[in-house]
């Protein structure tokens, strides 16, 4: 499944209910934005970087396009490879 880069980012932004203009390049393939911190709201880089990451795959889980781990035993094992 191919998720578009700027729907992506929008959805994180919606979280924060910050402006869709701090959206500096969009394509279908990629999308950046500059986001301002602001100490008096709270949104520092550090805090916004673990929120942003959260949020990104919180949006691909809801879109079905983060694969959820497998435990299944039919992995390979390289471990028998080498000499312990």
């Amino acid at each position: 499944m191919q998720v578009q880069a700027g729907k992506w980012i929008r959805a994180i932004l919606d979280k924060w209910e910050v402006s869709h203009n701090c959206i500096v390049t969009d394509t279908d393939t990629w999308c950046s934005a500059l986001l301002p911190c602001d100490a008096d709201k709270g949104m520092y880089s550090l805090k916004l970087k673990e929120t942003a990451l959260q949020g990104g795959i919180n949006y691909l889980r809801e879109v079905g396009a983060f694969p959820e781990h497998d435990e299944s035993d039919d992995d390979e094992c390289y471990a028998n490879d080498f000499e312990w």
